[in-house]
Order: C-alpha cells, then sequence, then structure tokens
C-alpha cells in the first residue's frame, strides 16, 4: 500500500464526507477509495469510520488530523525542490582547463550570471586534475579523450587541432614527411603553443593539445 497516497485518500474522505466526492477530487474511482481506506484501516488496525456515513472513530479522526498536516509539509518541500530546479541558486563550483575557461567560459559566465542571478559561481581555472568528489566540485570542463570513470559526462564542443605556418618557415624547415611526422632535415621550429602546452617539432609525440594559438619563431 502507498502510504502517502492512503493519507490524501484518508483526508478527502473526511473533507467531502463521501467516498464519490472524495473519488472525483482525487480523480480515481470510487471502488479504488472504498478499497484504499479497507486497506489502510487493515494496517493500521483500527478502524477509520463507524458507519457508511463516513463518521469517523477518534483513531481515524486523528489520523487525518496528522496526515493533512504531514502532507502540506511534503507539498511544500516539493515545491521548493521544484523552484530550485528552476531557478539554480546556491553556490557552484567549476573547475576548467586554462585554454578553454580562457577563451570560452570567461566569455559565456557574464550571460550566465545575468540569467541565474541567484547562482554563486566559483571557477578554477587550471590544468590540474581535481577530484571532483574529494574536492566539493560540482562540474569540471576537460579537453580530450576521458579516463574510464564513474560521473557522468556530457560532450559540449568539439575542435580540431589545424597546424599553420608562414611561407617563409615552410621554406626554412622543409616540409612535413608525413611518414615521419617530422620535418625533413630535422631544422627545429621553437614552439607550438596554446597559452599552457608547447610542442617542440623535435618531440611530435607531444600532440595532445586542444588549439594553437600561435608559432613563435
Amino acid at each position: 500500500m502507498d502510504m502517502v497516497e492512503a493519507m490524501r485518500v484518508a483526508v478527502e474522505v473526511a473533507r467531502h464526507g463521501s467516498f464519490t466526492s472524495a473519488s472525483r477530487a482525487l480523480r480515481i474511482s470510487a471502488p479504488s477509495v472504498s478499497r484504499i481506506v479497507a486497506e489502510l484501516e487493515a494496517d493500521l488496525g483500527a478502524r477509520y469510520r463507524t458507519t457508511r456515513q463516513l463518521n469517523l472513530t477518534d483513531a481515524g479522526r486523528e489520523f487525518v488530523q496528522e496526515s493533512a498536516g504531514l502532507l502540506e509539509e511534503l507539498d511544500q518541500m516539493r515545491g521548493m525542490v521544484h523552484d530550485r530546479n528552476e531557478s539554480p541558486r546556491g553556490q557552484l563550483r567549476v573547475s576548467c582547463v586554462t585554454a578553454f575557461g580562457n577563451e570560452c567560459l570567461a566569455l559565456a559566465l557574464p550571460e550566465f550570471m545575468q540569467r541565474f542571478p541567484q547562482l554563486s559561481v566559483s571557477v578554477d581555472i587550471g590544468n590540474r586534475m581535481v577530484d571532483l568528489i574529494g574536492e566539493h566540485y560540482d562540474v569540471a570542463l576537460r579537453v580530450g579523450p576521458l579516463s574510464d570513470s564513474s560521473l557522468i559526462a556530457q560532450r559540449i564542443s568539439t575542435q580540431k587541432i589545424i597546424f599553420v605556418a608562414s611561407p617563409r618557415s615552410v621554406r626554412g624547415m622543409g616540409h612535413l614527411d608525413r611518414s615521419t611526422r617530422s620535418p625533413r632535415g630535422r631544422r627545429s621550429c621553437r614552439s607550438v603553443e596554446n597559452g599552457d602546452a608547447a610542442i617542440d617539432s623535435n618531440t611530435p609525440e607531444r600532440s595532445s593539445i586542444s588549439k594553437c594559438r600561435s608559432i613563435s619563431q
């Protein structure tokens, strides 16, 4: 038996004075109301009513009174949670990689905070892999493949890595050999930077960056 449903039925039956009227208010059939009341009496081990005219017993009157208060508190709690979901409030702690944070998140934050003024946002920008649970972060924004985790992940964007160079630089260091993924002649390009990571042309295996921002000569 669903005790919350039984409490609602008991309260409505006492309020309307009949199974039929209570069934209309609850939008269930009158036989269902009668069955639930009978199951409630069996569960409580006490009579809810004394006659078919629904004169409540002392136990029934006390049960209805207490149930009405509990149901009101339950409805208030559900409304509070619903309102919180409709309009987020409180503290939101975010961990974000530096490049994405500087180039994307920082631009989106002002509009986000205007949209949800009751939400206080704390952003930690850096490439350290934080412990979301242990360090009490609500969300982390990361770039690249994710390791196996019990956490929920959602892809929000994709990026392409594009290497560019001036004609003068290409003439100076030679064309890229696709078989070795290194410049012919092994001439050194200083670095490719994305604000946090740098890739030396002599170590092509270090290629897991999110975006190329500049090439320094």
